[in-house]
């Protein structure tokens, strides 16, 4: 048996096991927030490597706890649903702040493509930030740099949290000791 196969074999095993919590069963974990939704663009300073991509610039989206008079809306990705977010909607605030986290799609995917995810987590209470990797992206033309040069992909992820740690909407509410990183890799 190849090693996917195990690997599907082995996931479809975890999800057949039933949940169960200080002897009781596991309730459904709601959303703590509504969850907003803008883009930014980041363009970093000095010389960059971008991979002969056609856009000279790190598009972003970014998901977080919104307040809670939001007015989500269904979002999508290509044909499927990713959750509802409200566009522009304004930051929950809190006595704490959130933690961060970034995502990187897989080979041709794009940051709606993780949709799914960033809403999930944002309704949680973390701000997520996914963003389209140069020359391997569903939104323009691959390049053979940007589809074979995987690690860069660590630097646009930099690029895009020192972005997001001067940026007036975000600055003041990410906590900065709390930052982590989620994401696909496709060879």
């Amino acid at each position: 048996m190849d090693l996917r196969r195990t690997l599907l074999l082995f996931m479809l095993a975890l999800l057949s096991i039933p949940v169960a919590s200080m002897g009781q069963t596991a309730q459904k974990v709601l959303p703590l927030f509504k969850v907003g939704i803008v883009n930014r663009s980041f363009e970093p300073s000095g010389a960059y490597d971008w991979r002969g991509a056609q856009t000279q610039a790190l598009i972003t989206t970014v998901w977080y706890p919104a307040e809670e008079n939001a007015i989500e809306q269904p979002q999508s990705a290509w044909v499927f649903l990713a959750g509802k977010a409200a566009p522009k909607a304004t930051l929950a605030l809190t006595p704490e702040k959130f933690p961060l986290i970034m995502l990187s799609h897989g080979t041709g995917g794009s940051a709606m493509s993780i949709a799914w995810l960033g809403t999930a987590l944002a309704a949680h209470g973390y701000i997520v930030a996914a963003v389209n990797h140069p020359g391997n992206n569903g939104l323009e033309a691959y390049t053979a740099r940007g589809f074979s040069t995987w690690w860069e992909r660590a630097q646009d992820l930099s690029v895009v949290i020192d972005g997001l740690l001067a940026d007036p909407m975000f600055a003041a509410h990410i906590d900065s000791r709390r930052i982590g990183a989620a994401g696909f890799q496709s060879r």
